[in-house]
């Protein structure tokens, strides 16, 4: 019988298919069908988006609590947080109002809206939590964060309604921020932020990230030009500048208003996250970390969990594999990046049920690695 070894097993979530954990029970399940007596450590992770919360409740063993919040499209459900070390609460945008949480069909970018994140920020500081750190990605949305600010009892002139979404941007001509300072006194915030992305422009928010929530170019355009002109009238408003700021696209531009009604600090996802879980520590402890993404490439390298945690595995001498759905980068980059295995699928699979057979299947390919190399 092959030595035993110990395994930590570390995708993120492959969006609109897979979560993180889900992803690591596959990866686990083909593991264990090629080398049955490993040890596996299972840990979920994120950077900001969808597995974020998750990666805390693994690592830290975090209490989830929920509240009523709504989520894109205005219905009423429970939505998770969690309570960390230090009364801190960290709250998943992704678990309240992203695509996750919509059915198949229901994407609307225009109409979808970040009102549920404000409903549980209050639901948080009325349970007595007074420092809140919220993840930023994994949005359905592309309203800059009016829906999350009108909840917080911000005002917008030239519009109505307190279900505010991306479409309500353009009509935005007066912004009064007077009733968020009040909810929000005395509160600590932190934007854990999932990417680098200015909040407009052609490498901004709408440009990079709305058409996976459903929109269509001409909508891109039109909430481009909408965000250009939203942030203009904050700074005549506010003599704030939210299209100054690394993250502020991220979100669908939802990091930019959280600066704006939060006022909090933004940190960078993978780094902030990794770092509070104590994988550090943790990649000494193993002898191969597996991470997963369901695609990997250039932007993988700034600043994502996966490539953080890589990271950290080399400068302990662990091997690191990695299992991706797609990879898109040169051979030259991915031996820079110094993975000693790599286990590929071919194609994004169309549903959860395929997702997990090609997943599982690159978890037996990587155990099958380690056994050759042994």
């Amino acid at each position: 019988m092959e030595d035993a070894k110990r395994i930590l097993i570390a995708p993120t979530a492959l969006k609109g298919t897979l979560s993180a954990s889900d992803a690591a029970r596959a990866l686990a399940a083909g593991w264990r069908s090629a080398r049955p007596h490993d040890d596996l450590l299972l840990i979920p992770i994120g950077d900001g988006g969808d597995g974020s919360l998750e990666m805390l409740e693994a690592a830290l063993h975090a209490q989830r609590l929920t509240a009523p919040a709504r989520d894109a499209l205005g219905r009423v459900r429970n939505a998770p947080y969690v309570v960390l070390p230090g009364d801190l609460a960290f709250i998943e945008t992704a678990s309240v109002v992203g695509m996750a949480m919509l059915r198949p069909g229901e994407l609307d970018v225009m109409r979808a809206s970040t009102a549920g994140l404000g409903d549980l920020i209050l639901r948080v500081i009325e349970s007595g939590l007074k420092r809140i750190a919220v993840g930023i990605g994994g949005t359905s949305s592309q309203d800059v964060g009016i829906g999350m600010l009108a909840a917080l009892g911000a005002g917008f002139e030239g519009v109505k309604g307190d279900l505010l979404g991306g479409r309500h941007l353009e009509y935005i001509t007066g912004v009064d921020l007077t009733n968020v300072r009040q909810a929000l006194s005395g509160v600590e915030f932190i934007a854990v932020c999932d990417v680098e992305c200015p909040l407009i422009g052609p490498q901004g928010a709408a440009a990079r990230f709305a058409a996976q929530k459903g929109a269509s170019d001409r909508q891109i355009r039109q909430l481009d030009e909408a965000t250009r002109r939203f942030a203009d009238i904050v700074a005549r408003d506010t003599r704030l500048r939210i299209d100054r700021l690394k993250h502020s696209g991220a979100g669908g531009g939802l990091a930019a208003g959280f600066w704006l009604g939060c006022r909090g600090k933004q940190v960078d996802g993978g780094g902030w996250l990794i770092g509070r879980c104590g994988f550090e520590q943790l990649v000494g402890e193993v002898d191969v970390v597996v991470v997963g993404e369901g695609k990997f490439d250039e932007t993988s390298l700034q600043g994502k969990a996966a490539y953080r945690l890589a990271k950290l595995a080399r400068a302990a001498a662990t091997p690191v594999y990695l299992a991706a759905g797609v990879i898109d980068m040169s051979p030259d980059t991915i031996h820079r990046v110094g993975f000693t295995a790599i286990a590929c699928g071919h194609s994004r699979p169309q549903s959860k049920a395929g997702a997990v057979a090609g997943v599982t299947t690159l978890g037996a390919n990587l155990a099958n690695a380690i056994s050759e190399q042994s």
